[in-house]
């Protein structure tokens, strides 16, 4: 089986022999999905081929084009344009006939920047520089005016082709009609214009490598990240991809966001599960969760590809922020690259790689340290140190750390750190692996192995943990209700911040949720009017459950303040406040 690279060389044969053949008194085609690269093949593969064998390609987009004088005066301006081998000869003849020659036309700007005033007609001067050295290339068929005089415009090109002998190649999405609002070939246009029409086939690792090639990491291998996230998706839109490099670009820069402790293997999945999401978002495919139930309304059968679907959707809900990114409404610089993906990174693929590490210090500690010379536990605390230091650790080993830490700071060796020093490392790996430290924070590992023994310890980051975690759901929120970006990633968002707790969730702004509420769809609002009544019952034995309902309290009021963005928006905004009032009837005793 032929390569991609392969067919497209043989296409550039093709049509550089249709080129050849003076007989030929048609022109030749090329069609391919939007943005899949034809133009750049024309550009890049075509144009140079085509020097080779001392041909001229002029470029010219028929975008808007209407009639025969558009065509002219965008095929003169393209001349007037052509590189420097051709720019002495036919700016020297251009001078001579406008000494000559009273005018029509505007002037033409070329590409020395020095405007020249064309005094005839664009025709005249096509008819005077043009020469069977130059082969015209028509992009953008497709893309001519909606109101375009068809006689006319292809009046223009025939002439061209049958009157001057001229070698045209056409370019379009395809030949065979139109779509999406795109203006269609005539078949009666095609017949007498168009003697062969070829379909490009996108050549992925050139194209791969064209766009990405210049961009380097030391952590994982740019192309082969790119080229798996490509196959994944399936997008080979070539725009799509100019769109991703400059996101990867960026990411690249914040050297921060890569420096996660997590293995070579590990951070270029991670890369490609990112790549594969920008992908899709900038070739408008927006990962959906799969229906559970089908058609029928019974249940669905869960099979290979339904689990798949699910699990791009997990992914997709991660990484909202790269919708964010890819929109022009939001500043990039407000998006806090570097920290979003080192978030991500962490909590999917997180286990620091010093974690094994650690846990076999422990082993050796508890079964050999009382047999230990001064040198090997020196060794070991130098060791500790530097784990600590340089944050290369998780949550989940945090309370291993802190019992020996404080042995080694209470025996006074050297380099230890005190109980305030270990605060600001844990706070660090904290704060880059949020999510994983509410979760352990939240479990009976954690309460068992240090509560008991480091009470105070454990008072200090678990509040700082879950105040934090609540800080970037409330930032993340009001960010939602400000700018009404990312809306449909609130029910997710409230669900994040029920893993804390109810101090964690009743920290986020009532006035937040309910501005949040009326911006999200139908099926936004039942789902978090769903959560409202879930995290209700859920609470009902906890200690904290009158601080629940005070912050209900706080919601129902701040709805009072809204107004729902048309009649069943407004009826539902009253419903989820009926509903609120029925868990804000508490017993008689609570008094708010």
């Amino acid at each position: 089986m032929m390569s991609e690279n392969m067919v497209n060389q043989l296409l550039c044969d093709a049509i550089i022999e249709d080129v050849k053949n003076d007989e030929l008194k048609y022109a030749v085609a090329i069609q391919g999905p939007w943005g899949c690269g034809k133009t750049r093949f024309v550009e890049y593969v075509l144009a140079p081929a085509l020097k080779k064998s001392g041909k001229r390609l002029v470029r010219v987009s028929l975008f808007g084009c209407r009639n025969a004088e558009d065509v002219y005066e965008r095929l003169a301006a393209a001349l007037v344009r052509l590189g420097d081998d051709d720019k002495r000869k036919d700016k020297r003849v251009i001078k001579n006939m406008l000494r000559a020659t009273p005018g029509v036309m505007s002037s033409v700007v070329s590409k020395t920047r020095v405007p020249l005033r064309l005094d005839v007609g664009p025709k005249f001067l096509v008819d005077l520089v043009l020469s069977d050295r130059h082969v015209i290339v028509f992009d953008d068929v497709e893309r001519r005016s909606v109101v375009s005089d068809e006689l006319s415009l292809f009046s223009a090109v025939n002439e061209l082709v049958e009157g001057r002998g001229q070698k045209v190649i056409f370019v379009a999405d395809s030949f065979d009609g139109g779509a999406d609002g795109r203006r269609s070939f005539d078949a009666d246009v095609r017949e007498k214009l168009v003697w062969r029409v070829y379909s490009y086939q996108q050549d992925i690792h050139s194209l791969v490598g064209d766009i990405f090639g210049n961009l380097r990491s030391a952590e994982f291998d740019v192309l082969e990240c790119v080229y798996e996230a490509v196959q994944r998706t399936g997008c080979v839109n070539a725009r799509a991809l100019q769109k991703v490099r400059y996101f990867l670009a960026d990411v690249l820069e914040e050297r921060t966001s890569l420096d996660c402790s997590i293995s070579s293997e590990k951070l270029s999945c991670a890369v490609i599960d990112i790549l594969e999401i920008a992908l899709l978002l900038c070739d408008g495919k927006v990962p959906s969760r799969p229906e559970i139930l089908n058609d029928d309304g019974e249940w669905a059968d869960i099979d290979v590809s339904y689990v798949r679907a699910e699990h791009l959707y997990h992914k997709y809900c991660d990484l909202r922020f790269l919708e964010d990114y890819f929109s022009s409404s939001v500043d990039v610089s407000s998006i806090d690259l570097g920290r979003r993906v080192c978030k991500y990174l962490q909590v999917r693929y997180g286990g620091p790689v010093k974690s094994a590490a650690i846990r076999d210090l422990v082993t050796l500690l508890e079964s050999e340290f009382l047999a230990m010379s001064d040198d090997e536990v020196d060794s070991i605390v130098a060791c500790w140190s530097d784990i600590l230091c340089d944050g290369v650790f998780g949550p989940t080993d945090i309370c291993n750390l802190a019992e020996w830490n404080s042995r080694f700071f209470e025996y006074e060796f050297e380099g230890a750190l005190s109980d305030a020093e270990f605060v600001i490392c844990c706070k660090r790996v904290i704060q880059r692996d949020l999510f994983d430290s509410v979760l352990y924070f939240s479990s009976a590992d954690y309460e068992v192995g240090c509560y008991k023994l480091y009470f105070d310890l454990y008072g200090v980051l678990s509040d700082y943990v879950f105040h934090s975690f609540s800080q970037e759901i409330s930032g993340e929120l009001c960010r939602c209700a400000s700018l009404g970006v990312g809306v449909d990633s609130v029910p997710m968002l409230l669900t994040a911040a029920w893993r804390g707790g109810v101090r964690c969730i009743t920290e986020i702004c009532p006035s937040d949720i309910a501005r949040c509420y009326i911006l999200l769809g139908p099926g936004g609002q039942e789902e978090v009017k769903r959560l409202f009544l879930e995290f209700a019952r859920q609470d009902e034995c906890s200690d904290d459950h009158l601080l629940y309902l005070k912050w209900v309290k706080k919601i129902r009021s701040a709805l009072l303040n809204e107004v729902g963005a048309g009649r069943m928006a407004e009826v539902r905004r009253k419903e989820f406040i009926r509903r609120l009032d029925g868990i804000l009837d508490p017993p008689s005793h609570i008094v708010f």
